[in-house]
């Protein structure tokens, strides 16, 4: 009985696959880790040690600039008028505790830093290896 159980769910799981969503994800993550283990791994290094300089050293200031920026702006909507908008009209009452909401972004944000580690990471080591083989 338990196993007709898991079949049904496993089928209920992978009709709610919305493949032009996951496939290319797929896809592209596949690409990434054949370039990355083949000999067009100088190559990709080359490409993506441009792309983070140009992004880190020639880009840098923009980015501080943007994120003061950003929060200047939160700011002032916060303490605005603006601010005392509340979705869904007066008698609006929120779905979700503030503690369900920090819980939220607390996870959300452990997450996005683990996908990135996990990608991101392998650059790094992989860039910083041809280094040290190169000298």
């Amino acid at each position: 009985m338990n196993d007709l159980n898991r079949n049904n769910t496993e089928k209920s799981l992978l009709g709610k696959i919305r493949p032009f969503v996951f496939f290319p994800s797929v896809y592209f993550t596949d690409i990434d880790h054949y370039i990355k283990f083949s000999e067009w791994r100088c190559f990709f290094l080359r490409i993506t040690t441009l792309a983070k300089d140009f992004m880190v050293i020639d880009m840098g200031w923009m980015f501080s600039i943007v994120g003061v920026g950003c929060v200047i702006v939160i700011g002032l909507a916060y303490f605005s008028p603006l601010g005392n908008v509340r979705l869904g009209g007066k008698n609006a009452k929120p779905m979700l505790k503030k503690s369900s909401w920090f819980a939220i972004t607390l996870c959300t944000t452990i997450a996005a830093g683990i996908l990135f580690l996990g990608n991101g990471r392998t650059h790094v080591a992989l860039g910083l290896s041809s280094r040290i083989l190169r000298h």
